[in-house]
Formats: structure tokens, C-alpha cells, sequence
């Protein structure tokens, strides 16, 4: 009885969730880690952004949004050699070198690297990459997570980019889980989440870490 009465209920949200969607179906939500296809899928929307099941790199990530029309016509190639630059970034936000992740590398003119940790092969990550790149829609949400406090700083260039729609999560073990609209277009969000935890796992039923003071879909409705 008790497991019939949840379907239900995740049936209701589902449901709800694609009448969501098709209020918010001609926005694409940009984002630097997989948090903006966690936000789409939840809310029943198409994934109409490149950047899921990747990582652009913290440090690189504001330059990708300030150039981001051009950054979507550019081909992406496979990263095999990396440069000091990338190396030091790539270990800032994984802790270890490249090599030793055990997932493929792309990068976009030679200067943005795009970790495809989800994908077996670059050609997977190829694909999908063009596949969706080819939906990204005219009006567009941007997302920037940053779980270590080491990549906290690049939040300041976030904070002062000159575009709209904008949401930032800073997650660590002591957030305060504050929410609030720091000036117009952006939405910043202090996630609690324990040490050895994700983000995005499940805390509670049908919500994560970083949802439990933050609504996603009072969040689309107002874009």
C-alpha cells in the first residue's frame, strides 16, 4: 500500500513537472557541471544545452559564458597533451592529473577544456555535445556550482558578468542553506552538504542536497 500511494505521488510530480516544461521549453540552461541537466530532467525539460554529463573547468568556465556564441560554432577536438595551465586547473578541481581520471578530454579554440567524465569515449562525448548544442535556444539561464572552497573564488567573476538568468551554488559542509537575490539577474544559493556527500545525491524523498532551500521550479518560473 505504502509503495502504491508513492508512485502516485511521483506520477503527480511528474506530471506536474511537464506542465512546468512546457512553460520554460524554449530556455536552455547553461551550466558548469551537471547541476543544469539535473534542474532539466527534474523539471521534465528536453535537454536543449551541450553541457550535460560534462565539466567545464571553474576557471574557465567565465570566459566560456562571455564567448559562448562563438565557443558553440567552434569544433571540439580531443585533448590527449595537456599544458601546465590545464593541468593545475584540472587538478584544482579534481585533485588528481588528468591522466589518472580514466575519462576523456575535449577542448574548444584551443583554450576551453571540456571534462567528459560521463562518456566512455571522446566520440560519445563528441556526439552528444553536437547533438545538443544544435538545440541551444535564443533565451538562456546560466548556472555556475562550485563545490570545494578552493573554487570559491572564481565566484566573483560570476557575480559580476553582465548577463541575465543567472544561479550560483556555493556548497560546502557548513552552508547556511541561504537563498537570496544578490542584484538583478542572479540568484545565489549556500548549500549544506556533509563531507563524502555529492550535491546532487538524494536527501530526503525526491530532493537533493542542494534543494533543500532552493525550489528549481519557482526558480523557472520566474526566468
Amino acid at each position: 500500500m505504502i509503495v502504491r500511494i508513492q508512485n502516485t505521488y511521483k506520477q503527480i510530480i511528474i506530471k506536474s513537472r511537464w506542465m512546468l516544461a512546457r512553460k520554460v521549453s524554449d530556455y536552455s540552461i547553461i551550466a558548469n557541471n551537471c547541476i543544469g541537466a539535473d534542474i532539466s530532467k527534474k523539471a521534465g525539460m528536453r535537454y536543449n544545452s551541450p553541457t550535460v554529463n560534462l565539466q567545464i573547468l571553474p576557471g574557465q568556465y567565465c570566459e566560456f559564458l562571455i564567448n559562448l556564441d562563438k565557443y558553440l560554432k567552434t569544433e571540439m577536438v580531443e585533448l590527449k597533451i595537456f599544458s601546465k595551465e590545464q593541468r593545475e586547473l584540472i587538478r584544482e578541481l579534481y585533485g588528481r592529473d588528468p591522466e589518472s581520471l580514466g575519462f576523456p578530454f575535449g577542448i574548444l579554440g584551443n583554450r576551453i577544456v571540456v571534462c567528459l567524465q560521463h562518456y566512455n569515449t571522446f566520440q560519445e562525448g563528441y556526439e552528444a555535445w553536437n547533438r545538443r548544442k544544435s538545440r541551444v535556444k535564443e533565451k538562456r539561464a546560466y548556472i555556475m556550482a562550485l563545490d570545494s572552497e578552493v573554487t570559491w573564488k572564481y565566484a566573483r567573476e560570476f557575480r559580476n558578468l553582465k548577463l541575465p538568468n543567472r544561479l550560483l551554488f556555493l556548497i560546502s559542509a557548513t552552508g547556511d542553506g541561504k537563498m537570496e537575490k544578490t542584484d538583478e539577474g542572479l540568484v545565489e544559493v549556500r548549500v549544506n552538504c556533509p563531507k563524502g556527500k555529492h550535491f546532487m545525491n538524494e536527501k530526503r524523498f525526491l530532493k537533493s542536497y542542494y534543494e533543500e532551500h532552493f525550489s528549481g521550479y519557482k526558480w523557472l518560473r520566474q526566468l
